[in-house]
């Protein structure tokens, strides 16, 4: 009896097998969990025709199963589109009606696995094969380009890392994205098995003879032994010498040198500085005075070149975050301008602007292209490998939930880069190729931080364990009270009295989704009250309102208790930060809308309406004024303003460009500020609004000062008797692996 042949649904390059559940790319699997799974076969089904949110919900949880439907569908098509690449304000596959559900848009062919392939809306190939829109010209402007003329720099690239073997071999060349995929030949049944006995035999043959040779495990050698926390690494040109940035024992970070083959490292006398790259001639690229970044995870500073031999650093440019040496000397930048990421190669030529941020930028061996990971958010270390050269504009990873670390392969053939699904679990090191190939390369228990390759293929990693705590100075308490309760608590709102405390929980326990809770500050359990982060709590501490963990245009409203959660929708946008009015029928939110850049909005809770009430590019504090006229923000120049919820023209304050407003005094006379750093420690500032005085409130720091690489803004109560913040400890270890390929 013959097995009917697979039916494969074929749409853009991908292919679907409804039986099997399985979603390829190229002919390569692509992961993809059981809900989105099941939410794509049915749109397939109904290709080009509604599937309502009701018809979602029974297909998906039968009528007595207890879930938060809304979140639980929301992240389900979230990650589907991720798998496909897909975005919701310019979708190719999955188009969103709002209120109403889903539909599948793009065309779609359905036949047999073993039939001649077959071609959708594209020519099937990946996205380095088809047309690509919005490559970044000289002069910054983008235009789409044809399949054809990626395919000729493609080739023109391959060639280019045929020539460049470093090790003196010939370096395997990338597979032509112009040949056809290959199949498998249709043998008769009876030539198959009789190629499956002559295998066996052949294998009994060597396990009788001698055991089977298996691949090698890879070497570590470890590098560090002092107890913090290592930032940026580098190979030296000798290939024997590692330079590396690194905060030990609670000290400022400053940059090292160490070899592979001793276990001392000698300090290079650049403190407040980190290693961003090395040219072949031995020029480093380091950041001075550095700083935490908007992002909230990367840093930047002023960049200054200098020469391994020594001499005084000569600075170059302001409040650039990454930057790598390409062959001729040049460099490429990345940094925030006007409330943008851009990314210029060499400095002064605008290659690629993000509404985002833009981090671990890598020029390829032969100078022709620069990698980098381009950020899902403003504020989080999700994101994507993206690779941009002259017409050329790819993403060639999916989008995770944690991407930070990336190094170009020695020929060019690939780039190595560590990534999770989540934000929240370890990242592991994958090497994807220009075609978007993509493998996982190494994974252990822990999280991985690739820092760079040698010619002859070693890699620099970093190993890190990190955690997030709360420490507070609540009533009945002289010294400040841990007040953290997971692996990564984040405080976020006290009380007027000092007695609650809101936080949200991001690590391990709640995966990818985030977890509210209210404790009491006399160190009593904390009650979880749903889902969500950048939280507020109301005036009367009745209720909660929270953005989604997954940025969607709604906002969760939980009470404290007695209630019903009520969840506010709004279309379009992404929501990123909430807070309170006063008059408690008001939220304020940080949103974008359509991929723009972020700004202010009004929400009103029974229209479910939101009015922008700030230019583009602005970045909310969450500290409403006492009255509820004005909400304190960073504007797209970087200073700080009072924005009036009517409109009106902002007011200018004179706060440190890198200062953010933690709340007001009660009197609404002043303002306390405090910078978030990158470092153990932080102090917190009285600003009075008119004059402009400023008068120290507390210095504030964990008492354990080592591997503590953040310190959170915070919270003051009006009373300036109470505060809050968080603190990030990150515990790393510096290695270099030999045998990874």
């Amino acid at each position: 009896m013959t097995t009917p042949a697979a039916q494969l649904w074929r749409f853009g390059p991908f292919e679907f097998d409804e039986r099997t559940g399985e979603l390829r790319r190229g002919g390569l699997r692509i992961k993809l969990q059981e809900q989105p799974t099941r939410i794509l076969a049915l749109l397939l089904l109904n290709k080009e025709d509604l599937v309502s949110r009701e018809q979602l919900r029974g297909h998906l949880w039968p009528h007595d199963t207890f879930v938060d439907f809304e979140h639980s569908l929301n992240t389900a098509i979230k990650k589907l589109r991720e798998a496909l690449e897909d975005s919701p304000e310019r979708p190719n596959y999955i188009e969103t009606l709002p209120r109403k559900g889903y539909r599948f848009i793009a065309a779609v062919s359905f036949g047999p696995a073993s039939g001649p392939e077959q071609t959708a809306a594209t020519d099937g190939g990946t996205e380095a094969e088809s047309a690509v829109s919005g490559g970044p010209e000289e002069n910054g402007d983008r235009r789409g380009r044809t399949a054809g003329e990626t395919r000729a720099e493609l080739k023109s690239f391959q060639a280019g890392a045929r020539r460049s073997s470093l090790e003196g071999t010939a370096s395997a060349s990338l597979p032509d994205p112009t040949a056809p995929r290959r199949r498998d030949s249709p043998w008769p049944w009876w030539l198959a098995a009789t190629g499956v006995l002559v295998c066996a035999a052949a294998a009994l043959g060597l396990w009788a003879g001698r055991r089977l040779e298996s691949k090698p495990a890879p070497v570590l050698h470890r590098l560090t032994f002092r107890r913090g926390t290592v930032f940026n690494a580098r190979f030296a040109p000798d290939g024997n010498s590692v330079i590396y940035g690194a905060a030990w024992e609670g000290k400022p970070v400053e940059i090292f040198e160490s070899r592979v083959d001793l276990a001392e490292a000698r300090a290079l006398g650049i403190t407040g500085a980190d290693v961003l790259a090395i040219s072949d001639k031995g020029e480093m690229a380091v950041t001075l005075r550095r700083k935490l970044g908007p992002s909230g995870f990367g840093f930047n500073g002023t960049l200054a070149r200098l020469s391994l031999t020594g001499g005084v650093p000569r600075e170059v440019m302001e409040r650039v975050e990454s930057a790598d040496w390409a062959p001729d000397g040049s460099l490429a930048i990345s940094y925030h301008a006007q409330g943008k990421a851009r990314l210029e190669f060499p400095i002064g030529t605008l290659r690629y602007e993000s509404a985002t941020w833009i981090s671990h930028v890598r020029v390829a061996p032969q100078g022709g292209m620069v990698a980098f990971i381009e950020h899902a958010d403003p504020i989080g270390d999700g994101g994507a490998v993206r690779v941009i050269g002259t017409n050329l504009n790819l993403q060639l990873t999916r989008m995770y939930g944690s991407a930070q670390g990336l190094a170009w392969s020695p020929t060019g053939a690939e780039i190595w880069y560590t990534a999770a699904d989540t934000g929240t679990s370890a990242r592991s090191l994958h090497a994807v190729d220009l075609q978007g190939h993509d493998r996982t390369l190494y994974r252990v228990p822990g999280t991985l931080k690739i820092q760079d390759i040698a010619r002859d293929g070693r890699v620099l990693l970093v190993h890190e364990l990190s955690w997030a705590g709360i420490l507070a100075r609540v009533p009945g308490e002289q010294e400040e009270r841990e007040l953290g309760w997971l692996d990564w608590s984040i405080g976020r709102k006290l009380s007027d009295d000092g007695k609650w405390l809101l936080f949200d929980e991001s690590g391990a326990a709640p995966g990818d989704n985030s977890w509210v809770y209210l404790r009491r500050t006399d160190g009593a359990p904390p009650v979880l009250l749903g889902e969500g982060d950048y939280c507020d709590l109301s005036a009367d501490g009745k209720w909660v309102a929270a953005a989604p963990n997954d940025s969607s245009g709604q906002i969760n409203l939980m009470p404290t208790g007695a209630g019903e959660a009520r969840r506010l929708r709004l279309p379009g946008l992404r929501i990123y930060r909430v807070a309170w009015l006063p008059d408690q029928g008001h939220v304020v939110a940080q949103a974008s809308d359509g991929g723009k850049t972020l700004r202010g909005y009004v929400v009103d809770l029974k229209t479910e309406r939101g009015r922008p009430f700030t230019p583009e590019g602005v970045r909310l504090h969450s500290a409403v004024s006492p009255d509820g006229k004005f909400v304190a923000g960073v504007g797209a120049d970087r200073r700080t303003y009072l924005f009036p919820l009517d409109g009106g023209p902002a007011r200018s304050v004179e706060v440190n460009a890198d200062e953010r407003v933690l709340g007001w005094a009660s009197d609404a006379k002043s303002l306390y500020v405090a910078a978030a750093t990158g470092g153990p420690g932080t102090s917190i500032y009285q600003v009075d609004i008119q004059t402009s005085r400023r008068k120290l409130f507390r210095a504030v720091s964990p008492l354990d000062k080592t591997g503590v690489s953040y310190i959170g803004p915070g919270y003051v109560t009006p009373d300036g008797r109470y505060y809050v913040y968080s603190y990030n400890r990150q515990i790393s270890e510096l290695f270099v692996i030999e045998g990874l390929k």
